[in-house]
C-alpha cells in the first residue's frame, strides 16, 4: 500500500526547513558582510528563498521520504531541489532585472542550506528506518490472485521497498483442490492471517467463482485476526460491498473493506511519537507529585501492594501486563468487571476512579508500547471471548494498540456494561474512532477526558 505521507511530518519537516534555511542566510549574511543588521531589500531574499525552496521541496522531494532510499539517494534528491530551485532564483532575478546581491552571499547560502536540510532528510529517513525494523511495526502484506493485477502488485512491493512494510508473498490456486471450495493456496493464505503474520491482504481474483460463502468465510477470519482487507471495485460490486476507501497502487484501484487511517505507516509513526512525547509530560510533570500521596494512602487504607497488574488483551488480541494503582482490597475476584457499590473498591479507591487517577501507571504502559494515549479501552480477557462471539465487529476494536483513554468512554459509555446494548454502542464508536482516526481528534478525546474528569462522570466507578 501507498503509504499516506502524514500532514504531521510534512508540517515538522518543513518547519525545520524553515528554521535551518534561516540560519544558513543569517550565518552567510554575517560571513559575507561582517555584519548582523539584515538590510530590508535582503529580508525580502530571504523570505522568498525560503518559500520557493519549501513550494519545491513539497512537490519535489517530500512524498518519496518515507521510502528506503541510501544516503546517494537522498543527497541527490536534495541536490535536484537545490537546483531547481537556483534555476527559479536566477529566473527571477533577472526578470526583475536584481544583479546587485552578491555572489559569495548567493553561493554560501546555497552551500549552508544544502548541508543543513540534507541533515534534517537523513536523519528523519534513518530514524524511520530504524523504527520500522521492530517486528511489531511492520505491515505485513500478501496478495491473493494470479491475474495481471496480481502480479503488478507484487512487482511493486518487490521495487519500491516502501518503509514499514514487509512484503508476505503471492498466494493463488491454479488448479485448486475444489473449484467452489478452499484451495491449498487459500487454506495457508487464511493459516497465515491466523498465526498473526499478517496485517492486509489484497485481492485481486474473482473469489466469486468460489462462492459467496466461501468469502465470508475468508472475510471473518481477516476480521476476527485482525487482518486489513482490500478487494477489486468490482468484486466490491458483485459482493454488495460498500465503498468506504480507495486505494490506489499506481495504476491499479482497490476498495479498502474498512477505512484504517492506523494501517498507514506514517500515521502510526506520528501517533507513536504524539504518545510518548505526552507520557513523558505525565511522568515527569504529574507524576512525581502525585505518587507519594496515593502511595502513602493505599497503604494506610487497606493491606498490599500499590500497584495492580492485571493481563489485559492489546493489539491483534496479544496479552499484556496493564498497570493501575490498587483501588480494591485484596481478594481472589480482581477478574471480576468493578459495579456499583462495589464492595471490593476501597474509599480512596473509589475517589481515584472517580478522577481516573488509578489510570496514571498506564502511562509507563504507553511507554512500552503495549498501549496508546488513546484507543479504545482494553477489556478483560473474559470480556473478549465473551463479547466476541456476541458481536463481529468485536474483534475490530483490535486492529490498533488498546489506550488510556477513548472516544466511547468520552460519549459516556465507561463502567458496567451489563445492561442490554451499552457493549454494542460502546464497540460502535470504538469502531467509529478506528475508522477516522487523526492527531486532533486524539487531542479532542484527551481535553473531553480532562473536562469530564472535573466536571464529573456518572459512570466512573
Amino acid at each position: 500500500m501507498k503509504v499516506r505521507f502524514n500532514k504531521f511530518w510534512l508540517v515538522f519537516i518543513a518547519l525545520l526547513d524553515v528554521i535551518f534555511i534561516y540560519s544558513a542566510l543569517e550565518i552567510s549574511f554575517f560571513m559575507r558582510f561582517q555584519n548582523s543588521y539584515v538590510e530590508d531589500w535582503y529580508k525580502s531574499f530571504f523570505l522568498f528563498f525560503m518559500l520557493s525552496f519549501l513550494a519545491i521541496s513539497t512537490f519535489v522531494q517530500m512524498p518519496n521520504l518515507y521510502k528506503r532510499l541510501s544516503l546517494v539517494q537522498i543527497l541527490r534528491s536534495n541536490f535536484v531541489v537545490f537546483l531547481l530551485h537556483l534555476c527559479l532564483l536566477i529566473g527571477v532575478l533577472t526578470f526583475f532585472n536584481k544583479a546587485d546581491y552578491s555572489i559569495p552571499f548567493i553561493i554560501l547560502s546555497y552551500m549552508l542550506s544544502m548541508l543543513l536540510t540534507s541533515s534534517v532528510r537523513i536523519v528523519f529517513v534513518y530514524l524511520l528506518e530504524r523504527y520500522s525494523h521492530k517486528a511489531y511495526n511492520h505491515f505485513n502484506v500478501a496478495i491473493y490472485g494470479n491475474d495481471k493485477d496480481a502480479h503488478k502488485l507484487k512487482q511493486y512491493y518487490e521495487e519500491e521497498h516502501t518503509v514499514g512494510y514487509q512484503f508476505n508473498g503471492l498466494y493463488y490456486d491454479e488448479n485448486p483442490e475444489d473449484p467452489y471450495g478452499y484451495g491449498t493456496d487459500l487454506r495457508m493464505l487464511e493459516q497465515q492471517c491466523r498465526s498473526g503474520k499478517l496485517d492486509l491482504v489484497l485481492v485481486t481474483e474473482d473469489i466469486k467463482i468460489k462462492g459467496r460463502e466461501v468469502w465470508e468465510r475468508f472475510s471473518n477470519v481477516c476480521d476476527l485476526y485482525c487482518v486489513s482487507l482490500a478487494i477489486s471495485p468490482q468484486m466490491s460490486v458483485e459482493l454488495n460491498r460498500s465503498v468506504k476507501e480507495l486505494i490506489s497502487f499506481k495504476d491499479i484501484t482497490m476498495v479498502l473493506k474498512r477505512p484504517l487511517p492506523l494501517s498507514y505507516y506514517s500515521n502510526v509513526l506520528a501517533k507513536r511519537v504524539f504518545d510518548i512525547l505526552f507520557s513523558l509530560m505525565v511522568i515527569f510533570l504529574i507524576f512525581p507529585i502525585l505518587f507519594p500521596i496515593v502511595a502513602l494512602l493505599i497503604k494506610l487504607e487497606s493491606p498490599g501492594p500499590i500497584f495492580y497488574e492485571q493481563l489485559r488483551p492489546g493489539k491483534k488480541n496479544k496479552l499484556f501486563k496493564c498497570y493501575k494503582f490498587r483501588t480494591m482490597r485484596v481478594n481472589a475476584n480482581g477478574h471480576l468487571q468493578a459495579s456499583k457499590n462495589d464492595r471490593r473498591i476501597t474509599r480512596f479507591g473509589a475517589l481515584m476512579r472517580k478522577t481516573s487517577i488509578d489510570e496514571l501507571p498506564q502511562f509507563f504502559n504507553v511507554l512500552k508500547g503495549d498501549m496508546s494515549v488513546v484507543g479504545p479501552r482494553p477489556n478483560m480477557v473474559i470480556q473478549l471471548e465473551q463479547f466476541g462471539k456476541q458481536f463481529r465487529s468485536y474483534s475490530e476494536r483490535h486492529f490498533v494498540t488498546p489506550g488510556i483513554t477513548g472516544y466511547a468512554q468520552v460519549n459516556g459509555f465507561r463502567g458496567e456494561t451489563r445492561e442490554e446494548g451499552l457493549m454494542e454502542k460502546r464497540v460502535a464508536y470504538d469502531v467509529n474512532y478506528i475508522e477516522n482516526w487523526s492527531l486532533s481528534l486524539d487531542i479532542k478525546i484527551i481535553f473531553l477526558t480532562v473536562w469530564n474528569i472535573f466536571s464529573g462522570e456518572e459512570n466512573a466507578y
